[in-house]
């Protein structure tokens, strides 16, 4: 693999060799008002003020097209996209890149060319599409020079460094190693003193990957030697590597020094969220593998904390954005619209002076056909108004229905988050504060002993239903195939350490539907419910699970060959009630068949209608 990588890697570098020499200026074809939105929109990106300059971008589109010629507007888009990049808005972003693409295409400047691909991987690398972000900088780094300058435009040792990260992601060190290494030689060359940093960062990260923490910490050593003072982010991404291999080596000494660099750094600094989060987390692990959990419980609540607010802070500004965004667009479009109507008037009226010239000359001979003309133009017009009518109310209600759609997806997810992030987090910290006191608690002092496990128990109870109700939450969780999967795993989970041998079929029909929450939520739990009675209460040698979808009725049974039981003489206990409660929630029905020594079965009947489209594009 590492020869492999070392062949592509000359072959991408030779051609970027090639392209030192063809390409003019990038900023020849700029303006004079190009130029100067340029250097206002990068100051205003070195002081943080993202929304700003989406704010001074998004003016300039509006007058791009009398103000601004192709390549001005081709900086305005890339530009928009790096702002779009910070504020995590990946889709939107997206969509900038591919105009700067576009541009580039129709200009003819592989230059052009090979930053639109740079921009369109750092939007897929943040978004954690690594192949679509391997494949675009693998372009870029074929069509940008390797001289190439400009801070307005990619450099390649930049690309080289966002591909090592992307090869990190990919857990391929030896290709990390090979790109971290070539960043590092020409961002030398072309004295880009925070690539060299970033290269190092990138090289420690791939000899963690490889378990070399000695080789790891003189990476981190070197780029923080020569990171300047200025790359504050830099240095914290550095001290977070750092705290790895101390983590590694359970060195506390190093651990302790490391976490008073990175507190101080962090008290200077007011943005790059990334960074500021990572260290956190890096500086929790460290003190976790030391079993300093007062510390623990301080860092992780700043880090808690921190995420809060930067969660807080993106999606305030997220919707700020998105709102000067689509207002934006949504004034292009009508400025669009209005100009095309403009445009098929004006051919009208002259196609009608044309027929008006010709029918003076035949006036007397026309004039019956000139009248049953013009009721027939009218009719036209009339007919072409409520087309349009028509068409612009269609349009609305999908735009309606599209907002709704959003909204409820957005909710979704950041309710599953903000249970995950706040209160799973809160709950571990429970846990670890219950083994802690536990520990401490005297041998005397049972009963306080006896508390605490329960209070570990109810712990892991609670964060056990908190897992299944985020996993149902979360709307990428919809598809058929993930409910069987994780159906699957519990029942291979809890069965097989009991010796019970567990076979699913699934109907493969089924696979890419989409599911509702409630119906995804309830068939989750009353098979594990079903499958934790066989765990507990059965011992079987068999169980099976299978899924069907016949007559618009979805079923599932769930059976095993244990030594049953009458169920007539057994009460309904909990699990039991809740089984046949969740049944009667979906309008399904339950029965569960069993006998002394003849195991037994659970079938659920549900009416269900997959809708058209219900399938994950």
């Amino acid at each position: 693999m590492r020869y492999f990588c070392f062949f592509l890697l000359c072959a991408l570098l030779t051609a970027c060799e090639s392209k030192e020499v063809e390409q003019p200026s990038p900023h020849g074809g700029m303006t004079k008002a190009g130029q100067q939105l340029g250097d206002s929109v990068i100051v205003l990106l070195d002081a943080a003020k993202q929304e700003e300059a989406q704010q001074l971008l998004l003016t300039a589109l509006d007058s791009s097209e009398t103000e601004f010629n192709k390549v001005d507007r081709y900086f305005i888009h890339a530009l928009l996209t790096e702002v779009m990049y910070y504020a995590a808005m990946n889709e939107q972003g997206l969509l900038s890149a591919e105009k700067t693409l576009q541009i580039a295409l129709e200009l003819q400047n592989s230059t052009f060319e090979g930053n639109a691909y740079n921009l369109i991987g750092i939007i897929h690398l943040n978004a954690g599409r690594n192949t679509e972000a391997r494949d675009a900088f693998r372009k870029a780094i074929k069509l940008i020079p390797r001289g190439q300058k400009s801070r307005l435009l990619s450099r390649v040792d930049q690309v080289m460094n966002n591909l090592a990260e992307v090869y990190l992601n990919l857990q391929q060190p030896d290709s990390a190693h090979l790109f971290a290494d070539s960043a590092l030689k020409i961002s030398t060359e072309l004295d880009n003193a925070r690539a060299i940093c970033f290269a190092y960062w990138a090289k420690g990260e791939a000899f963690l990957q490889e378990q070399q923490p000695n080789l790891a910490q003189a990476a981190y050593l070197e780029g923080l030697n020569r990171c300047p003072a200025k790359e504050t982010d830099v240095q914290l991404y550095l001290i977070s590597g750092l705290l790895d291999v101390a983590r590694v080596q359970k060195d506390p000494v190093k651990i302790k020094r490391l976490g008073y660099r990175g507190d101080s750094l962090l008290q200077t600094m007011r943005e790059f969220d990334f960074a500021r989060s990572r260290y956190l987390e890096k500086k929790t692990d460290a003190l976790k593998a030391l079993g300093n959990y007062a510390e623990v419980a301080e860092t992780q609540s700043r880090l808690l904390k921190l995420n809060a607010e930067i969660r807080a802070n993106r999606e305030a500004l997220n919707q700020r954005q998105l709102k000067a965004y689509f207002d934006n667009e949504k004034q292009l479009f009508l400025a669009n619209q209005q100009q095309a109507q403009q445009l098929r008037e004006l051919d009208l009226n002259r196609r009608i002076q044309v027929i008006l010239g010709v029918l003076m000359v035949v006036l007397l001979l026309l004039l019956v056909l000139l009248r049953r003309w013009s009721l027939q133009k009218h009719k036209l017009e009339r007919y072409r108004f409520e087309q349009q009518k028509l068409k612009a109310d269609k349009e609305r209600e999908l735009e309606l229905m599209h907002d709704r759609f959003t909204t409820l997806e957005n909710e979704r997810n950041r309710i599953a988050r903000e249970l995950h992030d706040d209160i799973g987090s809160s709950m571990s910290a429970i846990s670890i504060f219950a083994d802690l006191a536990a520990k401490e608690a005297s041998p005397e002092q049972t009963k306080l002993q006896e508390m605490l496990r329960r209070t570990t128990a109810k712990a892991a109870e609670v964060s056990e239903s908190l897992s299944d109700l985020i996993w149902a939450i979360y709307s990428k969780n919809d598809n058929w195939s993930n409910l069987v999967d994780r159906i699957r795993n519990f029942g291979f989970e809890i069965l097989t350490a009991k010796g019970i041998e567990v076979r699913i079929e699934d109907d493969f029909s089924l696979s890419g539907k989409v599911l509702p929450i409630n119906l995804k939520k309830n068939l989750l739990l009353i098979s594990k419910e079903a499958l934790n009675n066989i765990a507990k209460y059965s011992s079987a040698t068999l169980a099976m699970i299978r899924f069907e979808y016949y007559e618009k009725t979805l079923q599932l049974r769930i059976s095993d060959n244990g030594h049953g039981f009458d169920p007539e003489s057994v009460s309904k206990g909990n699990g039991l009630q809740s089984m046949h409660n969740r049944a009667r929630a979906l309008q399904g029905q339950l029965r569960i068949t069993s006998s002394p020594g003849a195991g037994t079965t659970i079938e659920l009947s549900v009416p269900f209608t997959f809708e058209n489209g219900n399938k994950n594009s």
